[in-house]
């Protein structure tokens, strides 16, 4: 996985290790990444931290579609 501050990334799955998960389909743009955590600014205002083991992918520049899976949406692939 690639991400920079800058990406845009979008909810793929649920999130079941969080008490009060984001919505599938939720987008945001990174802010920082460090080991496994990445900052999010989510276009909701609200600003979670995603892990990467969360279901994510992230975004095209422009289309806004997914170009890389990320997180556990791709394990079992």
């Amino acid at each position: 996985m690639n991400l920079e501050p800058g990406d845009r990334v979008r909810i793929t799955g649920i999130m079941p290790n969080d008490p009060d998960p984001l919505a599938v389909g939720a987008t945001g743009t990174v802010t920082k990444v460090r080991d496994s955590q990445i900052d999010v600014d989510w276009d909701n205002g609200r600003r979670l931290i995603l892990l990467d083991d969360d279901p994510f992918a992230i975004l095209t520049d422009t289309g806004g579609e997914d170009i890389e899976p990320a997180g556990s949406s791709e394990q079992g692939s």
